[in-house]
């Protein structure tokens, strides 16, 4: 869906990169939320929840769950980047 709207609106670039910047973000987002679950656990000063709440745009207390949806996700995305980085030379 968000692909075809790219196209709806006249881009006309390969789908292959608009993937590769999905996984992208998903790292960049499981890196936090894995921070988060480490510095939960071990007790954080409230300046730090602060920063990392304002960068994961989500309440500190959120991060286990939002954590945990990811996690879920891990098996299938490591295929599906898998499939991108080996289908090209260019990464």
């Amino acid at each position: 869906a968000y692909v075809q709207g790219l196209r709806d609106s006249g881009w006309e670039g390969n789908s292959r990169d608009v993937r590769l910047g999905f996984y992208a973000q998903f790292v960049v987002q499981l890196s936090y939320a894995a921070i988060g679950i480490g510095q939960w656990a071990a007790g954080v000063p409230l300046e730090v929840r602060a920063n990392l709440e304002a960068r994961t745009q989500f309440r500190y207390e959120d991060l286990p769950t939002l954590f945990a949806r990811k996690a879920e996700n891990i098996p299938h995305y490591v295929d599906e980047i898998d499939d991108l980085l080996g289908s090209s030379g260019r990464y």
